[in-house]
């Protein structure tokens, strides 16, 4: 992107503002449940998913550090490098101490 190009700016700027899932897709069914609607049919047919609200945000959260983890994990001050090149080896989406 060079330096006057504006509209690459705003482009690039819109997409970092954007909030990882979409507010509109959650429901709040009941004190112990909240559903999260998804944006496809998975394979299995499944449309949306079941959640308490802990584990919503754990499942969130996994997505959030799933996104982030490739551009973070190259840094070498940060501590949990050596367990993020684990977790993208074996595939797993959740960071653990």
């Amino acid at each position: 992107m060079g330096a006057q190009d504006r509209a690459g700016l705003e482009r690039l700027l819109r997409y970092c503002a954007r909030p990882p899932f979409a507010l509109k897709r959650l429901e709040l069914l009941d004190a112990e449940r909240v559903v999260y609607r998804l944006p496809k049919q998975q394979r299995d047919g499944t449309t949306a998913l079941t959640f308490t609200p802990l584990e919503l945000i754990d499942y969130l959260a996994a997505q959030l550090v799933h996104r982030l983890a490739p551009a973070q994990a190259a840094s070498p001050s940060l501590p949990w490098r050596a367990r993020a090149k684990r977790a993208a080896a074996c595939g797993c989406h959740h960071l653990r101490a």
